[in-house]
């Protein structure tokens, strides 16, 4: 995935959230062309393999729900997505 093409940068297996990989993208500017993101949500699904998006500033995260509720934590108590449990 071109940065240039894509308005993102991937990161594959950045971390691990109980003994799964979890890939990142970050957009560059405000967000990620639209067909960059919805490939990255497609795979993420279709792979069950978590997905952290930073986008408009924000995370967005894809995963299971145990995983979204542990990133929302994490972001509230002011830790990074990848911070320790």
């Amino acid at each position: 995935m071109r940065p240039d093409k894509s308005d993102l940068i991937f990161l594959p297996a950045s971390f691990v959230w109980r003994t799964t990989p979890v890939d990142v993208a970050v957009a560059i500017g405000p967000r990620p062309k639209a067909k960059a993101r919805a490939w990255l949500e497609a795979f993420s699904r279709d792979n069950r393999r978590p997905l952290l998006l930073q986008s408009d500033g924000e995370w967005h995260a894809n995963g299971p729900p145990q995983f979204l509720r542990d990133m929302v934590e994490r972001l509230a108590d002011g830790r990074g997505p990848w911070s320790a449990i």
